[in-house]
């Protein structure tokens, strides 16, 4: 039997939303915010594919030999931790200078280039909302683990 180890980021985001991992289209079971969970399953190749209600990932071919142990990384798109905040500031700076400047009504459209990208990653691009990422990919430069220390 070969271990399969699947890390969770720490999202706000998401925080409150469990990922559904599946291994071929089957639910292999379900991660929390900044969870680790094992899985057991025997040697094969198997697809790999991250779930958050209608949104997901792309899938992830892994192969796993015997008595092997592979580590995979689930985390939300790219820009999904700096695009909340960063409209939020917009938003907060447009009510500073709107109430103590004067009018500046434009300074709020700086706001619809990331209202547009979370429409599209909500939409059109909601299979690449989740990342799955394999940490074996990178064996020449050392784990991820090593990489930290």
């Amino acid at each position: 039997m070969a271990t399969l180890t699947i890390h969770r980021n720490t999202e706000y985001n998401n925080r409150w939303r469990d990922y559904q991992i599946l291994c071929n289209g089957k639910k292999l079971g379900s991660i929390a915010n900044a969870e680790s969970k094992s899985f057991t399953l025997p040697a094969g190749i198997y697809t790999l594919e991250a779930n958050i209600d209608w949104c997901g990932s792309q899938p992830l071919h892994i192969e796993l030999q015997e008595n092997e142990s592979q580590e995979i990384t689930v985390s939300g798109f790219r820009l999904g931790k700096w695009l909340m905040p960063a409209t939020g500031i917009v938003v907060v700076l447009h009510f500073l200078i709107n109430n103590l400047i004067g009018r500046f009504d434009y300074l709020i459209f700086l706001v619809f280039p990331g209202f547009l990208y979370l429409i599209y990653m909500l939409s059109f691009g909601r299979k690449k909302y989740l990342v799955l990422e394999n940490g074996n990919t990178l064996e020449t430069a050392g784990s991820w683990k090593d990489r930290l220390q």
